[in-house]
């Protein structure tokens, strides 16, 4: 590849070679590895999950997959974990990780893996295997980046029978709404002077979720027809339970009448297994503790088709889910 660069010396335009990695260099410094790292809610708060652990007086190896930058392998070590094992899949970060802890002194009680955590097999013995497994390998949607299959196989290969996990459950919440700002995202809107084509009013949408920061839309433009209430609940120390593919029916009693034309989604992450110290993404007009951030934001799922609702009528809405994502219907209603 060439780049198009001013010579210093003649002030004339001139090309240069670009080093091979130039794409991928690129692509890491417009990524979001910055504001996960200067996500101070989220870092003490899986700090505060690790020191749990330690508190409980018992020889911890701790497994931190996903190490990325290498910072939650440091906070265990940092918290009194007598080993820790970090497994990084992408080569670059991997190198970052390496020298990060020879740069903080930890080279020599963290033992960095340069590969997937779910292809490791050889070099993980039974002795080897943690106790406590730590990742953060959530996306927007919770599930978009894998984590299912993480802490399942993670369980199988990796982890002694009773291993604890940081965190140790997740739930997903969803709000039924009616908005027009929102379904101006979906589909294009008809007025007397415009009239939208059939096939732009029929098209079901994007298969990936809509992504959007809730905090920052006026409350007043979404209306919510019902109180949140949560969809589904993983239980990540129980690797048996999760499962990749599921369906759940959920039944809620409309508090006002109105067009149900959407859901709204968050999750939250119980990082020490009490219930007392929650990680959330909620929306700041939910929970007014809530941190703005930008690398975990809410989701928007639109409906296949739209439902008139009203005051009191129950609603039955069918939740699915895969291994990386969501998708709801509202199957049918009763009086």
């Amino acid at each position: 590849m060439f780049l198009e660069v001013i010579d210093p010396s003649t002030g004339q335009q001139t090309w240069k070679v670009a080093d091979e990695n130039y794409d991928l260099v690129q692509e890491i410094a417009r990524s979001a590895f910055g504001d996960m790292m200067h996500d101070t809610e989220r870092n003490q708060k899986y700090e505060r999950g690790l020191k749990s652990l330690k508190a409980k007086g018992e020889e911890v190896h701790v497994i931190d997959i996903g190490t990325g930058t290498g910072l939650l392998s440091m906070m265990a070590a940092r918290a009194g974990a007598g080993r820790v094992t970090a497994l990084e899949m992408f080569k670059p970060m991997s190198v970052c990780a390496e020298k990060v802890f020879h740069q903080n002194g930890y080279e020599d009680c963290i033992r960095l893996i340069a590969s997937r955590s779910t292809d490791v097999i050889d070099e993980v013995s039974d002795e080897d295997k943690g106790n406590v497994i730590v990742a953060e390998v959530f996306d927007t949607e919770l599930i978009g980046e894998g984590a299912l299959r993480t802490f399942k196989e993670a369980h199988q290969t990796l982890a002694k029978p009773g291993c604890r996990v940081i965190p140790s459950a997740a739930r997903i919440w969803v709000a039924p709404v009616q908005s027009d700002f929102l379904m101006r995202f979906h589909r294009p809107p008809s007025t007397s002077d415009l009239k939208a084509a059939a096939t732009c009013l029929n098209c079901p949408g994007a298969a990936a979720v809509q992504d959007i920061q809730l905090s920052e839309i006026p409350p007043e433009k979404i209306r919510l027809l019902a109180e949140p209430f949560i969809a589904f609940s993983f239980d990540f120390e129980d690797g048996p339970s999760i499962t990749y593919y599921e369906t759940a029916f959920k039944t809620f009693e409309a508090q006002s009448s109105g067009t149900f034309e959407a859901l709204i989604m968050w999750w939250d992450l119980d990082m020490d297994g009490t219930g007392r110290c929650m990680l959330t993404t909620a929306p700041k007009w939910l929970e007014e503790e809530a941190h703005w951030r930008d690398h975990w934001m809410q989701a928007v799922y639109y409906l296949p088709e739209s439902v008139p609702v009203h005051q009191g009528q129950q609603i039955i809405l069918q939740c699915s889910h895969d291994e990386f994502s969501f998708w709801f219907a509202a199957q049918q209603s009763a009086e």
